[in-house]
């Protein structure tokens, strides 16, 4: 499997401040001012996969488009999106629209059929998910971490014991670190040094679940 949350290309100079709390901005960082675009990755990434492979990934939804189809250019079957509702998403501010309480996966397929580890016998579930993004103890030094609630799910349907899952954009670790703890191998790409080591100090205090 490869399951990953790129860099959406989304950041820009806005900021609000406020006086008695933390400023938002929407300034990610530089790896995040349309540095990586799918068509840059998705081909590289995908020749790594078996006949069985599947293929998961966030991206931002008014963007999706451009994911998708890179992953047609590479004869992948689009099996379905999957939905991140946020609990607490950021506050609105503009009081020109709604929050943003909503972003998406990509759910793709090497081969047309059967075969690609979706656990059937874990029964049926919405394709949404609901968790609060990244917060407390949980959180660490990267802008965009997502939670691992988040990912359970996924992997827990989507894989077996033992199936490897590939991370190229891994952060601060989350998805090995979930991986790690149901039973799977995984290999992480991060270049950003601080997240590396902060991902390797994850996974040396993470051991298997024994209920999952």
């Amino acid at each position: 499997m490869i399951l990953t949350d790129p860099p959406y290309n989304i950041s820009s100079d806005f900021e609000i401040s406020f006086d008695d709390r933390k400023d938002i901005s929407h300034d990610f960082g530089d790896w995040d001012y349309g540095q990586v675009q799918p068509s840059d990755w998705i081909g590289k990434a995908t020749r790594v996969l078996t006949d069985t492979g599947v293929f998961i990934s966030m991206y931002d939804d008014l963007n999706m488009g451009r994911m998708i189809s890179s992953l047609r250019q590479q004869g992948l079957e689009i099996r379905e999106k999957v939905y991140w509702h946020k609990d607490n998403p950021v506050p609105q501010f503009h009081g020109v629209k709604w929050q943003r309480a909503v972003e998406e996966m990509v759910v793709a397929t090497v081969n047309e059929g059967e075969g690609h580890h979706f656990q059937a016998n874990r029964g049926q579930r919405h394709n949404v998910i609901k968790t609060p993004i990244c917060q407390g103890r949980e959180r660490r030094n990267h802008p965009t971490q997502k939670p691992r609630e988040l990912f359970r799910p996924i992997i827990k349907w989507w894989t077996t014991p033992g199936d490897i899952l590939l991370d190229p954009f891994t952060g601060t670790g989350t998805i090995p670190v979930v991986a790690q703890e149901h039973g799977r191998h995984y290999i992480g790409i991060e270049q950003n040094k601080k997240y590396v080591k902060t991902a390797r100090k994850r996974l040396s205090q993470t051991s298997l679940r024994q209920n999952w």
